[in-house]
């Protein structure tokens, strides 16, 4: 199992393959992703100029609209070079450092963008890269120099993407977003909104504080999603004005008072019998009743309006995006972020077998994508990336790039000597879209031991499993 700092064949093997493979420099999107309007990307293997802000279509989501209109404006080829569009990366570190890994992040994104191959479940986008002077407070992130006792670390994201997050800390941990450049909150002049702009405080305050969530008592098997977006939007304020009145608040959950109200709107305290406590850090137990001083006399809600000229502003430095994770000082162990949601990977999800060979790779991966390592590694030490990972960037496994005949051919007899193979008018050289629901019902449910990173393709675990029931 490969560590950060550490020297190894795999580190080296990593750090040659990417210095000698070059990626894009603008973003690659897929199928379902949001692009915005006068934007250039990279769509599969095109370089698209987007007309008009929207998803990229066809999904097997109905509720995502409007649709995207685009159009090509040249070719990219993945791995060599092209132009100014592209670029390598070199190491100047001896072990495996954490601008290695984030690069392999984007060599991931671009292989399953470019290609359908997804390999993300098998990487952790975190790397223990901290960010230090700042502290996440309630309504925004600011430097500080008082001491709270607590660390932070920054995660490189993508905007309108789920992030699976384990993580075992008794005590809280906040998530927040940030733009940062050069270890400081990136702020801009001359935009469409003004000068001197701190971008990161005014995307929060923008999506209304909700971006910013703290959670008491994580458990790593019991992972929550994080998501922030960027997309036009108005989003409804709710706060209140006093006449000295007490309400009752029943904890529904064992979470801080400041998790579910917002003294900065009400200016609040609790009562416990008798007695009022100023309570912003105060944790409610489950079930107990608190009286608010909330001074209610009415509810008013307002409106913020994100924009175009918003989301414009903020997609043009998604390169430095992250996700900010504050923990305790004290806390020292294991945190897995996984760039898609896979709370629900154990349970078959329904699908129609007649529209599944028009189904995108991105939307199958949430269909055959099951028994995730990294979810199960709750232990001291930060995990990168699974063992899995190198079968695949070896290209040891058999999955819908492989071109080998002999590869396909040793898949084929697999499945015809299990009584597995699909109808035979369907055999080919070459991969068929059915084999990976095949090999991810049969390895999921005929495993004679448990299989790691079970993605409906076949790994040196799945091939054993196929040699040993023939």
């Amino acid at each position: 199992m490969q560590e950060f700092n550490k020297v190894s064949t795999t580190s080296n093997f990593i750090k040659e393959l990417l210095n000698t493979t070059y990626l894009p420099v603008i973003r690659t999107v897929q199928a379902g992703d949001y692009i915005i309007e006068d934007r250039t990307y990279i769509y599969k293997c095109e370089i698209i100029r987007c007309d008009k802000t929207g998803y990229v279509l066809p999904y097997p989501d109905a509720t995502l609209s409007p649709k995207a209109v685009f159009h090509q404006i040249g070719e990219y080829t993945f791995g060599e070079q092209n132009g100014k569009l592209c670029t390598n990366f070199t190491s100047n570190h001896e072990g495996y450092d954490s601008l290695t890994h984030e690069r392999l992040g984007d060599y991931l994104r671009a292989l399953r963008d470019m290609y359908g191959l997804n390999l993300m479940p098998m990487y952790n986008c975190f790397s223990r890269n901290s960010f230090a002077k700042y502290h996440i407070f309630s309504d925004g992130v600011r430097k500080t120099h008082y001491n709270y006792h607590t660390k932070l670390y920054k995660v490189p994201i993508r905007f309108n993407t789920d992030y699976t997050i384990c993580i075992e800390n008794v005590g809280k941990t906040t998530f927040a977003p940030a733009f940062v450049r050069n270890e400081h909150l990136v702020v801009l002049d001359k935009t469409a909104i003004g000068d001197s702009i701190d971008v990161t405080n005014r995307y929060i305050s923008l999506h209304t504080n909700d971006v910013v969530s703290t959670y008491s008592g994580m458990r790593f098997f019991d992972p929550i999603v994080v998501r922030f977006n960027n997309i036009p939007e108005t989003r409804t304020v709710k706060y209140m004005v006093s006449d000295n009145d007490d309400i009752e608040y029943t904890a529904v959950g064992l979470h801080t008072i400041d998790g579910s109200m917002n003294p900065n709107a009400l200016g609040w305290y609790v009562r416990v019998g008798n007695d009022y406590t100023l309570t912003e850090d105060t944790v409610v137990d489950l079930g107990k009743t608190y009286y608010i001083k909330t001074n209610a006399l009415s509810t008013s809600y307002y409106n913020y309006n994100i924009n175009n000229t918003h989301c414009e502003m903020f997609d043009t430095i998604e390169d430095m995006f992250y996700m900010l994770i504050q923990v305790p000082d004290s806390f020292d162990s294991n945190i897995v972020v996984l760039e898609g949601d896979y709370r629900n990977t154990q349970s078959d999800k329904y699908y129609n077998q007649l529209d599944i060979r028009n189904y995108p790779e991105n939307y199958l991966d949430e269909l055959f994508t099951h028994d995730i390592r990294l979810m199960r590694m709750n232990v001291p030490q930060v995990i990168p990336f699974s063992d899995t990972l190198i079968q695949f960037l070896l290209w040891n496994v058999i999955d819908n790039l492989d071109t080998i005949n002999l590869d396909m051919d040793r898949l084929l007899s697999s499945l015809a000597n299990l009584y597995l193979n699909p109808d035979e008018k369907y055999y080919a050289n070459y991969w068929y879209f059915r084999y990976r629901e095949i090999l991810s019902r049969y390895s999921k449910h005929n495993q004679l031991e448990y299989i790691d990173d079970n993605y409906g393709y076949v790994t040196s675990d799945v091939e054993a499993l196929l040699n040993r029931r023939n």
